[in-house]
């Protein structure tokens, strides 16, 4: 299962000692088309019993997530009861720290995506740190429930993040979201078409690159040829004219030179 990324993400930056510290990643379409939902409890106040918290709207099922002896993660599906038309998750007094995953139904109709959830617990909460992951592939993404500060990952993807503190035992945190996905992929996808597109441009430069070497090297080859026709020419010319130096003789009465094979001067008429 993909998640396993996902919530590793999730689980490494939980480290919080408060009273009923709560974090919720709330991340539409990652790998497939729904919305997850992972939630990370920190409970101490054991004397108070179990502690409940609700779930989306739309939730298909929920899973809890423990960690095996050998450092892995499993997901044991959970099941959750409905009070008031809300469905809801227990946790028993004696679980310290507890994480969840919750999947809703898939999204059905093309295009447009819209999520809800009336977010409340069973007790007052210390700290609650919510995020909504904002998918690669949405348009005209919007969300309302919390203003949280926006981050970007290097690959674009934003995150809307905030901190809320003193959540009263019961009340409503009314969140939703909606944005159109027209190309109807997913977050996954759309990180894989980047992760190829980076590599085939990396690959790219380096031909370019070794292009350009080989084109430098031609380009001093081209120099040296050069070089060497031009020192040929010189040395031909120098014998040419080293021969016809010797082979002319000068004139005794006009001082014309005379071709060594002349008996007569060609210009006065003066045997030689």
């Amino acid at each position: 299962m993909n998640y396993l990324l996902i919530f590793f993400l999730f689980i490494i930056s939980f480290v919080n000692s408060e009273e009923n510290y709560v974090r919720i990643s709330i991340v539409p379409e990652y790998e497939q088309n729904l919305v997850t939902v992972l939630i990370s409890v920190n409970q101490i106040d054991k004397e108070k019993g179990e502690f409940s918290f609700s779930l989306p709207n739309n939730t298909d099922s929920s899973y809890v997530i423990k960690k095996n002896d050998d450092g892995g993660l499993s997901f044991n599906s959970i099941n959750y009861f409905i009070d008031n038309n809300i469905k809801w998750l227990n946790i028993p007094f004696y679980q310290n720290e507890s994480a969840f995953m919750i999947l809703t139904n898939k999204y059905q109709d093309m295009f447009k995506r819209t999520f809800n959830y009336q977010l409340s617990f069973s007790k007052n909460i210390s700290q609650l740190d919510i995020e909504i992951q904002e998918p690669l592939m949405a348009k005209d993404f919007l969300y309302s429930g919390f203003s949280g500060a926006i981050s970007i990952d290097s690959h674009g993807q934003k995150t809307h993040r905030e901190s809320i503190f003193d959540l009263a035992e019961n009340e409503i945190m009314d969140i939703s979201l909606e944005y159109f996905n027209d190309s109807g992929t997913t977050t996954k996808l759309e990180l894989n078409k980047i992760l190829k597109l980076n590599n085939e441009n990396k690959k790219n430069n380096n031909l370019n690159f070794k292009n350009d070497k080989k084109k430098v090297k031609r380009y001093k080859l081209y120099i040296l040829e050069t070089l060497i026709a031009l020192f040929l020419i010189i040395i031909f010319v120098t014998i040419i004219l080293h021969r016809n130096y010797y082979n002319i003789i000068i004139c005794n009465k006009c001082g014309y030179n005379i071709k060594m094979k002349d008996l007569f001067c060609s210009k006065c008429g003066e045997k030689r």
